[in-house]
């Protein structure tokens, strides 16, 4: 995938992307770059059919950041982080105090308002018994 497309993409320019990410941004706790971020992919997506996967993205962005720093350093980080094993009473030890799960992607709630949904076309279909 050719991430820098979608780097390069003018959203700043795009004012049905602006419409739509001052609608979502509207809304109490939401988490701005996160929301922007998403925002970003899924208009990238209409507009050119590419469909961006956020995760490969954030590690491909700091790939490149990273070789940007080697570069300007000269130095190589051989650093790697091994992800955390907790056991089933560790993860029960967590939730039930209210601190975050490592590991476990926190997902924003988000509600739209009724002006972003669509009325709908087609006629209601009649259920079996109905017919």
């Amino acid at each position: 995938m050719d991430y820098n497309k979608f780097e390069q993409y003018p959203f700043e320019d795009d004012d049905e992307f602006k419409a739509g990410l001052e609608q979502i941004l509207s809304n109490p706790g939401v988490d701005k770059t996160d929301v922007e971020l998403k925002a970003k992919a899924f208009f990238f997506q209409k507009r050119t059919g590419e469909v961006i996967d956020l995760d490969n993205y954030l590690k491909w962005k700091q790939e490149q950041e990273g070789q940007e720093g080697t570069q300007a350093s000269g130095t190589t980080d051989t650093s790697t982080e091994e992800p955390v094993r907790l056991s089933y009473a560790e993860v029960i030890e967590l939730i039930t105090s209210g601190k975050p799960v490592p590991g476990i992607r926190d997902i924003p709630s988000v509600v739209l308002g009724t002006e972003a949904s669509s009325e709908p076309k087609a006629q209601q279909r009649k259920k079996p018994w109905e017919q």
